[in-house]
């Protein structure tokens, strides 16, 4: 549009100018008239009109002859005869006589320009004829309209140089001057266009905008003089309260403010013109740690924001004192800053929001009796739910009652489904919401084509105990969180209850967690808050997150999770993964787990877990000695498959299980109880610990709650343990360790298979590699009976051998 407007003001000068030049102009004319007097020797009295006017002429014609007459540049008091028609036409020649002869001659006679007077008259062509100075000075003043006898409108190759390519007129050129200089002009535009796809815009840069590109410079914002600058000037600074800060930017002064301006003294603001990216100190941040810098860091966010441009801090302490979120819709990145947590910003910093921000209702596209459990498409012929959204379902009803520590609660179930086209989905349900308690409530937010990359920095933590702690929070779909160093100091995330999660996925699908590095100090015994629980990452209703080279220890959980499906951890190293209820479909590969193992509660789907380590030790032990630990403490267990393969068990003496399950009467659910099946293969177990024996378990439960209330799983299968050390007696496959008998009636059906490839008794006691297959079907029988029955087959194993 600026290109448009130059151009046209261009043409409107240069009109204007045209008009000035010809307003005046007077052009020659010539017509036919009468001599009726002679006035002297040269000058006549002409008829035209039948108005008598004064003209000179050079030769004699006579009174009653009819000439042609010039007004030069219509100028009537200069008028003069450019030729005549005598009345007395000759109609016959006697004879000829030139004008040095004496006598007329006949006949064929030799005339030649000198003997008939003419001399001085060259023999041309007309293109060559010669004319007088009079006549010359008038063509002089005359101008094509073409501009052909224009010399220097000459059109060479077109250059950079606006001057010669695009001439424009001045006050002082002549007419002629002028024309060529719009021949010149216009023909070049042209030319442009024709050669450049953006020519208009590079002509509106070279003419228009040379006023509007002038910088004014400043060593610091401070120095720039608000008095002095005005309306649509371009400011840029070498630094912000220091020259050479980082914080040095382009500004535009401008007398609209927005979301991001900062305000000047005169009444104006500045804005940022940044376009590759901005920093917090661009906007006056201080950036040490102490003063409040909550207004400049929403101002940067409030541009990058709207204009999707990186935020990129590179150094200094973020700090606010407040306690709202900072609403994040482009890229960041913080590496080299520290984000600096307080008992005055604890509660939130940031939050990722979706570019379109809103939550969609939809009551009635969907009919709850369609959403079964395990399903993933639902009819809806006419596609009224829009493609490539992400549903969220919601249960208004009580789901189960948390037994934790003695306090009772209510919770509520939802999940996450990414809807296609046409009803069909990917995330097939946990559970169906399909029976006549269920009280459904379905929302969809669209889907972010655009990756947004968070890249973290060091998050130090400086909180009192008890107090709720979530600096980083995503609820944005397709987003990358990584490069995050969690450093909690003293008491931190220490809480009597569950208050925090210092990165926090909410609501998300679509979401990869990479390079979190970091220390969980919450449930470090013997400290303030230490009963409670504080984890380092956790996950509600989220679907597809990936969890990617994280390495997270301390005391407490490194991570948590409520309402998920399609969870995949890799390459990561952590002292637990926590599942608390309402899964489908976890996956562990390639990692590292200490002290508190994998725990579980009411979910389905698949549980996998491949090429993993698992490290127990007697210091902390603020964990179990559970690989797989399964609690109904939602009132239900997980009731899917348990995979595991080529796994490795490291335990300092401690007895440990491969499944642990524990029950407890108090909590309840809707969900259906049953076991899970199990198919474990490749295990090794190794027992550091030189002067103690310790037992490995393949299923052990504890509780106080009946087994016969749970739907037996249909196969519980253990191939292939290797064991190093001492261990204490027979490798069991079912352990039952219960306090009362309420819980004694455990019962298995189907096939439960234990291969130990060594042999119990050579691999308990001192390594003998005899390889004896330890192969047993079991029914339905009590607890104790299995139990009995193993340890006689031991010992007539141990007597065979003897």
């Amino acid at each position: 549009m600026k290109a448009m407007n130059a151009c046209y003001q261009i043409y409107k000068d240069i009109e204007r100018m045209i008009t000035e030049k010809t307003r005046n102009m007077s052009y020659d004319k010539t017509f036919r008239a009468k001599v009726i007097d002679q006035i002297s020797a040269d000058k006549y009295t002409i008829l035209y009109k039948n108005k008598g006017y004064p003209a000179s002429c050079g030769w004699k014609v006579k009174i009653g002859d009819v000439v042609w007459v010039c007004a030069p540049r219509n100028n009537w008091n200069e008028l003069y005869i450019q030729a005549y028609q005598p009345d007395d036409i000759i109609t016959a020649v006697n004879g000829v006589k030139g004008s040095d002869e004496v006598s007329y001659k006949s006949g064929y006679v030799n005339i030649s320009p000198g003997n008939i007077g003419l001399g001085n008259v060259d023999n041309t062509s007309d293109n060559s004829k010669p004319v007088s100075q009079a006549q010359q000075e008038a063509i002089n003043k005359k101008v094509s309209i073409l501009g052909g006898d224009v010399s220097d409108t000459k059109i060479g190759t077109l250059e950079n140089n606006i001057e010669s390519d695009f001439p424009i007129p001045d006050n002082g050129d002549s007419l002629k001057v002028v024309v060529g200089k719009i021949k010149k002009f216009f023909d070049n535009i042209l030319l442009y266009k024709k050669n450049t796809e953006d020519s208009i815009i590079e002509v509106n840069a070279k003419i228009t905008d040379i006023k509007e590109n002038i910088v004014l410079f400043y060593n610091t914002f401070s120095e720039i003089p608000h008095l002095k600058i005005k309306n649509n000037d371009i400011v840029q600074t070498g630094g912000y309260y220091t020259m050479s800060d980082s914080g040095g930017a382009i500004y535009k002064i401008t007398d609209k403010p927005e979301d991001y301006s900062i305000s000047l003294s005169n009444g104006l603001y500045a804005n940022i013109l940044n376009q590759d990216f901005v920093n917090y100190k661009m906007f006056g941040a201080i950036m040490d740690g102490l003063s409040d810098d909550n207004a400049y860091l929403r101002k940067a966010h409030f541009y990058c924001n709207k204009y999707r441009v990186l935020l990129k801090n590179n150094s200094g302490k973020i700090f606010k004192k407040d306690m709202e979120p900072i609403y994040i819709q482009s890229d960041v990145d913080l590496s080299g800053s520290v984000l600096y947590i307080t008992n005055e910003n604890s509660y939130s910093f940031y939050q990722i929001i979706n570019d379109d921000g809103f939550n969609y209702y939809n009551y009635n596209i969907i009919n709850k009796h369609n959403l079964k459990r395990g399903t993933s498409y639902f009819p809806m012929e006419d596609n009224s739910l829009p493609r490539h959204c992400v549903l969220k379902i919601e249960d208004k009803t009580v789901w189960s009652v948390r037994y934790d520590d003695g306090i009772l609660t209510d919770t509520f179930r939802s999940e996450l489904m990414f809807h296609n086209v046409y009803g069909n989905c990917m995330g097939p349900l946990i559970y169906g919401y399909d029976d006549y308690e269920t009280q459904t409530n379905i929302t969809y937010t669209k889907y972010n084509h655009r990756t947004l990359t968070f890249t973290g920095c060091e998050i130090l933590i400086e909180t009192t105990p008890n107090v709720t702690c979530n600096p980083i929070t995503c609820k944005r779909h397709n987003t990358v969180l990584k490069s995050f160093f969690i450093n909690p100091k003293h008491n931190s995330l220490n809480n009597v209850q569950y208050k925090n999660s210092v990165i926090r996925i909410d609501g998300c699908y679509n979401v990869i967690i990479k390079n979190i590095i970091g220390t969980n100090i919450a449930g470090k015994p013997n400290t303030n808050g230490s009963r409670g629980s504080g984890y380092s990452m956790r996950f509600d209703c989220s679907m597809g997150i990936r969890v990617i080279d994280c390495d997270i220890g301390g005391y407490w959980g490194a991570t948590a999770m409520n309402n998920v499906k399609d969870i995949i951890f890799e390459n990561c190293s952590l002292n637990r993964i926590d599942v608390h209820e309402y899964f489908r479909d976890l996956t562990i590969n390639n990692c590292k787990i200490y002290d508190w193992g994998i725990q579980v509660g009411g979910g389905t789907g698949v549980l996998k877990i491949t090429n993993t380590q698992f490290i127990k030790y007697r210091e902390p032990n603020s964990g179990g000695q559970g690989i797989v630990n399964i609690n109904n403490s939602y009132g239900a267990l997980f009731d899917g498959n348990i995979m595991i393969d080529n796994i490795d068990i490291i335990t300092e003496g401690m007895d440990m299980s491969l499944i642990s399950v524990h029950f407890n009467s108090n909590s309840s659910t809707r969900a259906t109880k049953r076991f899970p099946d199990v198919s474990a293969s490749n295990i090794s177990v190794d027992n550091v610990d030189l002067e103690s024996t310790c037992k490995f378990v393949g299923i052990k439960t504890t509780g106080n709650v009946g087994y016969n209330k749970y739907q037996r799983g249909k196969k519980f299968v253990i191939n292939h343990i290797n064991t190093r050390g001492n261990f204490d007696g027979a490798v069991d496959l079912i352990s039952r360790v219960c306090g009362t008998e309420e819980g004694s009636n455990l019962n298995a059906e189907g096939t439960c298979v234990f291969i130990d490839n060594d042999g119990f008794k050579t691999t308990m006691k001192n390594g003998n590699t005899n390889a004896v297959d330890f192969i047993t079907s079991f029914q339905k029988t009590e607890v104790d009976e299995i139990i009995e029955s193993l340890n006689n087959r031991i010992k007539a194993l141990e007597l065979a051998n003897t």
